[in-house]
């Protein structure tokens, strides 16, 4: 049976939970990651967070061809070569309950706001002594805009810093209604070249410049995310065009975070069986991301790439 979540009854997916994280914001963190998301980036590190249902990945590397997710999927969703048949899969998670070697496992978990929480406090001592906090991510946390503003305040009620990122390509009244409740935004400014963000990620840059610019207007703690990704943002022309951009609003965001291109969840698309484009893309060298850091600080922009 398919589990439909209700944000009415605060209950969404939320895919994984990573304690002690030092990228997210300042100090030591929690990440959230909800599952969901408006785009469908070739390159995401965590495609299992696109849609909003669980999603089950299988790695035949680990797969003993037992049989037993055969015989207890309830949707005849495995193929005879042990793949997983999408159309039909709702997720249930069957399958991985008797996978013995783990080649089987669920992404997505349904949680209410004070399971998260629960699992968020046990680190509260760590947030206190190093300025950190509580950050959600995703996927796009803004999607689930009344279930994450019920959480950023159940943790502020416990003195705990939050903080959410997001690609910005959302409702502009559910992004304002959680921006109020979060002590620092990072917002994830993929590009400003139009033709871009229409070509690969389908949709205009309306969104996320209305709500940039209206996130400024609230006077937020708020850091740019530029994640710099070979054929989409990263000729010389497009960082130069995106630095100038930012540079009349240097004195309204913290600094600009420099997320380099990698490979690390090029596996994950085989687990699910999605098609994964950038498998032979080459990384970016220091000497490129010292050179594309040096636009921003030319302009009088603090940047930072982060490893």
């Amino acid at each position: 049976m398919e589990i439909i979540l209700d944000q009415e009854k605060h209950v969404v997916n939320i895919f994984k939970i990573q304690r002690f994280s030092l990228h997210d914001g300042p100090g030591i963190r929690t990440t959230v990651f909800f599952q969901g998301c408006p785009l469908r980036c070739g390159w995401c590190s965590n495609p299992e967070g696109q849609l909003k249902k669980t999603r089950i990945f299988y790695y035949e590397s680990l797969c003993i061809h037992c049989g037993k997710c055969i015989s207890v999927c309830p949707n005849k969703a495995i193929g005879p070569a042990f793949e997983t048949i999408q159309a039909r899969c709702v997720g249930c998670g069957e399958c991985a309950s008797v996978c013995y070697t783990g080649a089987r496992q669920v992404s997505g978990t349904p949680m209410t706001v004070q399971d998260v929480v629960e699992i968020c406090l046990a680190d509260s001592m760590f947030y206190f002594h190093s300025g950190g906090g509580v950050t959600l991510s995703g996927g796009e946390p803004v999607m689930f805009s009344e279930f994450s503003c019920e959480l950023l305040k159940e943790l502020k009620a416990h003195n705990i810093s939050t903080a959410f990122e997001t690609c910005g390509y959302v409702d502009e009244t559910d992004f304002i209604h959680l921006a109020k409740e979060s002590d620092l935004v990072l917002f994830d400014l993929k590009t400003i070249d139009e033709s871009a963000s229409i070509s690969m990620l389908g949709q205009d840059l309306k969104k996320p410049i209305q709500n940039l610019t209206s996130l400024f207007e609230l006077k937020k703690r708020v850091r740019i995310r530029f994640a710099v990704i070979p054929g989409f943002n990263d000729t010389e022309e497009q960082v130069n065009e995106y630095a100038t951009y930012l540079a009349p609003y240097s004195d309204k965001f913290e600094q600009v975070e420099i997320l380099p291109f990698h490979r690390l969840g090029g596996g994950k698309y085989q687990a699910l069986g999605m098609s994964y484009e950038y498998q032979d893309v080459v990384e970016y060298s220091d000497r490129e991301l010292s050179e594309i850091t040096g636009i921003f600080r030319d302009r009088g922009i603090k940047a930072v790439v982060m490893s």
